[in-house]
């Protein structure tokens, strides 16, 4: 009994033991596992912890970066505002939450572009675009919007967050800076227009001033009215140097010269400026030679103008500093680069010279080398704009001089060198200008009397009109070789002129134009070439640069080669019939058919296409005879056909291909047209 006892002690202290070591085991499995979840739990409360560090630091970067964060869902409805954008749109949190985005910032135009930029988003593209927002207060504010799309897990879009920067100071100074050049603008507009003005203001009545006094030269003056127009042609070249100079000067300071590389005679410019410099030192006991190397090559190509300019103002330069002895130009060709010319240009005096510690300063502005030794004073930047107008052509410029024995400037300038060289026939063109027939357009009288005493001098045909409307109303009657076209004009000026004659059929369509003008603006040759003007002459103008120019044109006229024109395309024997030997009523009836009747035609597409078949018939009934009054039977005969057919209530096709054939054999013909039409005129 005992023993059964003790054995059944036995096992229950078995199974406590076993009970025991089952809960130790499971108690040191759960202090793992709670260690364990410990351990995972700080590192989730440092993850988190850094999540919001990280969160903190990224929207104070947003903040100090004035950006503005706004979560949207796929219908724009807000479902986060950051407070950055809270403060940049006026609004708490809690007043967007819920709220159309945009209903809510945008006006009514503006709305189209948040919609498109969604579209976007529910694509999952992301963009940058500008767009105005509705601050809460009313006024507008811009911003630089960058959106992107908000992905689930399942990588579904569900919305959009913007990140809004504030454009408004940016945008407020764009507006100032437009502002300011508009202003800008305007004062240049308005700058432009003074100095042309006042350019045409004081260029006319000097023009007017040196070309008579120049003509007066001829009249045989007394040797006290000699010295009279001596002092008043001094005077008078003195202040057209100093106008030139300080308007010249404005243009270059103001970026307005260009230069314009275009074919020129170098020996026919050189003796032209050879000669007006001579007439300028008539009765002066100073001396001008002009050296021109044998052989130089005639034609380059270059800007012309511009070269004028510059010895115009060295040879002026020596003649203020030289009361006797002589000035010089010497020209010669100083390198050949493949076909690159230089060209030296060297004017020497014999005047006064140039000391050492005012050499370096002659070519900045508003420098003299004494206020007490110029017999003419000037301003100053006349060697200023020689300088910048070589600079611009990539050119050089110096000087060496030497007191009391004179001065030496030389300009060394680049031209291309001209394939086609002109001939120089001096002698040959001046007999051609004689034989020249001129339109001068020109509204002031005194200009209106030097021009024509000039040509009444040199054996040329003239006729004045006194504005733009009366020259279009002659050239519409009258052919001439040259057109002088004052710019500045009553009732039409030079450009509307100009355009007119060029517009529409006439004798002088193609003739030559060449604008007369005061004007400083007009060195911008661009605009005189848009219009439809050939050439530019400047006011005042000395006799022989008007001579050259005529010289110039009546060349091109005698060599240029008459355009073949068949005009047995034309029946002659119908017109001939019509016309007889009244070329003048000839003349008249072409002039009639190519300005009234030919627009007419054009009518007939728009009718055709419309099938409007009754006005077809109408227009080529009443068109059909014009046709024969130029010559041109078949294609009477094809507008007879058409009228036909649209009788019939034709099918549109077999009309449209039967007005297509007429229409480009009626374009095809225009040219002959007009060339039977020029020769009715000088008959």
């Amino acid at each position: 009994m005992n023993r059964k006892k003790l054995d059944t002690v036995a096992v229950l202290a078995a199974q406590e033991r076993a009970a025991r070591m089952q809960a130790e085991t499971m108690l040191e499995q759960r202090t793992k596992e709670l260690t364990l979840l410990n351990e995972q739990l700080i590192q989730v409360t440092a993850s988190l912890d850094q999540l919001r560090k990280s969160e903190e630091k990224y929207r104070g970067i947003m903040n100090n970066m004035d950006l503005g964060l706004l979560e949207v869902d796929n219908d724009q409805i807000i479902v986060r505002a950051y407070d950055r954008f809270c403060q940049m749109i006026g609004y708490r949190e809690d007043e967007l939450l819920g709220k159309n985005a945009g209903e809510l910032f945008l006006k009514p135009g503006d709305a189209d572009v948040l919609e498109k930029e969604q579209e976007k988003r529910k694509h999952g593209l992301s963009s940058s675009y500008e767009l105005p927002l509705l601050h809460k207060d009313g006024h507008t504010i811009w911003a630089l919007v960058s959106g992107v799309p908000i992905l689930n897990e399942k990588g579904q879009v569900v919305g959009s967050i913007g990140i809004h920067y504030n454009l408004s100071e940016r945008k407020q100074l764009e507006q100032e800076l437009e502002k300011a050049r508009r202003l800008a603008e305007e004062a240049r507009i308005a700058e432009n227009q003074f100095l042309a003005n006042m350019s045409h203001e004081i260029r006319t009545p000097l023009n007017a001033i040196i070309g008579m006094t120049n003509l007066l030269y001829d009249t045989s003056p007394s040797a006290q009215q000699q010295e009279y127009l001596d002092m008043v042609r001094s005077s008078a070249d003195l202040l057209y140097e100093l106008v030139s100079d300080l308007l010249t000067m404005a243009r270059i300071d103001a970026g307005r010269i260009d230069i314009r590389p275009e074919p020129f005679s170098l020996i026919d410019l050189l003796k032209t400026l050879g000669h007006e410099f001579r007439e300028k030192l008539t009765n002066s006991s100073v001396r001008f030679e002009l050296a021109i190397e044998p052989g130089l090559s005639e034609s380059f190509i270059g800007d012309g103008a511009i070269l004028r300019q510059i010895l115009n103002t060295l040879l002026s330069n020596a003649e203020k500093f030289t009361e006797e002895g002589m000035i010089r130009l010497s020209v010669r060709l100083q390198k050949l680069e493949g076909n690159k010319a230089w060209i030296e240009f060297a004017v020497a005096d014999t005047g006064m010279g140039i000391p050492d510690d005012k050499r370096g300063q002659i070519f900045e502005k508003f420098q003299q080398v004494s206020h007490l030794e110029l017999r003419h004073k000037g301003v100053g930047i006349g060697l200023t704009i020689a300088k910048r107008l070589v600079d611009m052509q990539g050119g050089q410029i110096g000087v060496q001089s030497t007191i009391g024995q004179g001065t030496v400037f030389t300009v060394s300038l680049p031209y291309v060198m001209n394939s086609v060289n002109s001939q120089s026939g001096t002698a040959d063109s001046a007999a051609l200008v004689g034989q020249m027939s001129v339109l001068v357009v020109e509204d002031n009288l005194m200009n209106q009397r030097y021009i024509s005493a000039l040509l009444t001098k040199w054996g040329v045909t003239y006729q004045v009109a006194k504005n733009g409307q009366e020259a279009v109303d002659v050239a519409r009657h009258t052919r001439f070789d040259l057109i002088l076209m004052d710019i500045q004009m009553p009732v039409l000026d030079g450009y509307e002129a100009t355009r007119a004659i060029r517009a529409s059929p006439n004798p002088n369509q193609q003739v030559p134009i060449v604008a007369l003008s005061a004007s400083a603006m007009l060195d911008h040759r661009e605009s005189l070439h848009a219009t439809g003007m050939n050439d530019f002459l400047g006011k005042p103008f000395y006799p022989a640069t008007l001579l050259e120019l005529l010289q110039k044109y009546a060349l091109e006229k005698a060599s240029a080669t008459p355009e073949t024109i068949d005009l047995t395309a034309l029946d002659q024997q119908q017109l001939i019939d019509l016309y007889g030997d009244d070329a003048e009523y000839a003349a008249d009836m072409f002039q009639t058919f190519l300005e009234q009747i030919l627009p007419e035609f054009d009518a007939f597409e728009p009718l055709i296409r419309e099938q409007q078949w009754t006005a077809v018939r109408q227009l080529a009934h009443k068109l059909k005879p014009t046709l024969r009054m130029v010559g041109l039977p078949t294609l009477e005969k094809m507008m007879a056909r058409l009228e036909e057919m649209a009788s019939e209530h034709p099918d549109g096709v077999e009309v449209q291909t039967l007005w297509r054939s007429f229409y480009s054999e009626l374009t095809s013909k225009k040219s002959l047209i007009e060339a039977q039409w020029q020769r009715y005129l000088t008959s």
